[in-house]
């Protein structure tokens, strides 16, 4: 081996700073954690020159550092592990996806004769995972070969980045991702969970489109990087779900138009309400709720009743009447509610439900509080206010009764039915309920995963509920002080919860007529938007012309770009889609995101895949008619919209 020189203190203690400056100026809160960390370990250098890391007498390299590094990259070339999307399928998609699709690969396949393969034909990357710091000698390695545009950093604490400060040049990696519009993210963290959340984040909002084929750099073995590649294994599709569709967009924009213009409508605002002593059952519709529906009644008067979604049928047709009725979805609610107000009076039930409700709904009901959610098109165009929205909402119903009884002020929360999963598939929620009825169109759920029980043992979840039940762990973990919450569902175990068996449940008696001005009391805390307010919001001339811009945009973003051989029109894309300058874009952009999202991971999917190199040119020129085709679509589409809802009725 060449002997090498160590490098001198001096130049460590330069490089040090310099690299601490870099890290002040673009991540300031880590910066801070390692200007007050007193490492366990200490930097050593051999007699050829090679750094090494030695904590207690034991080096990480092994005293190999430059071999270790070397023979890691060889094979990371040769082999290398990626995140590979399943072919996408025209049924998942929307009208407009799924023409777009069928289009392209019949071009393709019948009338150009491409064939594609089975992977992705290059080893490059938009976004690649370094699980492991270490000194950092491997990194700039990898970004050459990858050509990679977002570095997401992986690391269970924070020693070796320490470390790596006096050996890796940091500030020249972060003005190189600078210079090419990149992106370099740290996750430095013990927690697989919240390692694989914030992955997420990153690609949805970073280029989802271009997740395909990612990069996962293994640097050294460590039992959170194994439960990061299982997870990124088996819910790496999760990176996708929940783009949205334009069809979704719209009818969401119908549903809220017609449920604000009365000029009658009382709005949900955050309380943040000091904490009041009343306990409250949070209610969802799984399988458990059968068993513990006798103690529900049974202390129904004592507590404020949250029933979610489908949960109503079964606790109305148990004797328990809610108090609030919460609801999010924009389509589907309609049938359950046609379903139970068949056999029962709904309507001094209190309504708590999206703008984006279906409108009929809100005939079953005397008292209505609606909510915004924010990552949908009415939030931006018809509030652009947090105050609006309800804490934790998403992604499902039981979401929103936790985060709407937590902000509420409650401090004492049983959970019902909320079980997360199923011991059998066939038995997918309470009995009774609307989902075993005749004509119910049941939702798609394969119980795949299999995860502990609240009271031992496991159960099986899907990746939806799955999502549902760490976003419960967040919202519980956020509002953990003070607060107790009891888990009496035989279901999933959920982080943050006592399990507790129903029948232990004891309760004092509550006042007469309490629970009764407790939701007067929340609704004469919601102001009403009076009908001079809505016609402020929905302006028609301004969001035609916001959708005409957009579409010129994203029409202009197409024409230029080269699908094949490199990634800045991506990163317009992005741009465009989460970069909105006014409350209005960030709402009209809303409109096309998950659909353009959608259209450009199935384009570029197939474009890393054409087998001959002669024809990635066709395919490029078919790729970009298409998308042009879709975008007219999209542009009627909306502005079809517009023309509808110009003449509201008062």
């Amino acid at each position: 081996m060449k002997k090498k020189s160590p490098p001198s203190q001096k130049h460590r203690d330069e490089l040090r700073a310099r690299n601490m400056d870099a890290f002040k100026s673009h991540y300031l809160q880590l910066a801070n954690r390692l200007a007050s960390h007193i490492p366990a370990s200490k930097i050593v250098f051999d007699k050829n020159g090679q750094p090494d890391i030695e904590f207690e007498g034991q080096k990480f390299y092994n005293g190999d550092h430059d071999d270790f590094i070397k023979k890691q990259l060889i094979k990371q070339k040769s082999n290398p592990y990626r995140l590979g999307l399943a072919p996408p399928q025209p049924a998942k998609f929307d009208t407009v996806n799924k023409i777009f699709l069928e289009s392209i690969l019949t071009k393709s396949i019948k009338d150009a004769d491409i064939t594609f393969s089975k992977n992705k034909d290059t080893i490059e990357s938009f976004f690649v995972t370094i699980l492991g710091i270490g000194l950092g000698m491997h990194i700039d390695r990898i970004v050459e070969f990858s050509k990679c545009n977002t570095i997401i950093f992986v690391d269970p604490n924070i020693e070796n980045l320490y470390h790596s400060l006096e050996i890796y040049d940091w500030a020249q990696l972060f003005e190189q991702q600078k210079e090419k519009r990149g992106s370099v993210k740290f996750l430095i963290t013990n927690d697989p969970v919240e390692v694989f959340q914030k992955l997420i984040f990153f690609i949805r909002t970073i280029n989802a489109p271009s997740v395909d084929g990612m990069l996962v750099y293994l640097h050294y073995n460590h039992a959170l990087f194994n439960a990061t590649y299982e997870q990124i294994r088996q819910k790496g599709n999760l990176c996708l779900a929940g783009l949205g569709f334009m069809a979704d967009e719209v009818k969401m924009i119908e549903n809220t138009h017609e449920n604000l213009s009365s000029g009658t409508a009382h709005i949900y605002e955050q309380r943040q309400s000091k904490f009041i002593t009343t306990p409250c059952f949070i209610v969802g519709c799984g399988p458990s709720l059968d068993q513990d529906l006798p103690y529900i009644k049974k202390h129904a008067d004592n507590a404020i009743v949250f029933s979610s979604g489908s949960a109503l049928g079964p606790l109305l047709n148990a004797g328990v009447i809610p108090d609030f009725q919460i609801e999010v979805e924009n389509e589907g609610i309609l049938p359950i509610m046609q379903h139970v107000s068949e056999l029962h009076d709904i309507s001094n039930i209190c309504l708590v439900t999206s703008t984006t409700v279906e409108c009929e709904i809100v005939n079953y009901f005397k008292n209505i509080i609606y909510h915004f959610r924010p990552s949908l098109s009415p939030y931006a165009i018809f509030s652009n206010d947090w105050k609006n929205t309800i804490p934790f909402h998403d992604p499902s119903v039981v979401n929103s009764s936790l985060g709407f009884a937590q902000d509420l002020g409650f401090r004492e929360f049983f959970m019902f039915g909320c079980d997360m999963g199923t011991r059998d598939a066939e038995q997918h929620h309470a009995k009774n309920s609307y989902h075993f009825s005749p004509n119910a169109k049941l939702p798609s759920n394969d119980f795949c995963i299999p995860i502990p029980a609240n009271f031992g043992g496991n159960t099986h979840t899907s990746n939806g509920l799955f999502e549902v039940k760490t976003a419960i762990e967040n919202a519980i973990s956020a509002n953990r002080e003070g607060r107790t919450y009891n888990n009496c569902t035989d279901g999933a175990y959920i982080k943050g919860t006592l399990p507790k068996f129903s029948n232990k449940i004891q309760l004092p008696k509550l006042k007469q007529g309490k629970k009764a001005e407790f939701v007067a009391d929340v609704m004469s805390h919601c102001p009403i938007m009076s009908r001079d307010k809505f016609e402020s919001h929905w302006q028609t001339d301004k969001i035609q012309d916001t959708i005409d811009e957009y579409i010129n945009e994203m029409k202009a973003i197409v024409e230029y770009a080269d699908f094949l051989h490199e990634d800045s029109h991506m990163i317009d894309f992005n741009d465009l889609f989460f970069k909105p300058t006014s409350a209005l874009k960030a709402g009209v952009i809303t409109f096309f995101r998950g659909s353009m999202q959608m259209i450009l991971i199935a384009g570029l999917y197939y474009a890393h895949r054409v087998k001959s190199h002669k024809k990635q040119d066709e395919f490029e020129e078919i790729l970009r008619e298409e998308l042009l085709l879709s975008l007219e679509v999209m542009h009627e589409t909306t502005s079809d919209l517009v023309l509808r809802l110009a003449s509201p009725s008062p």
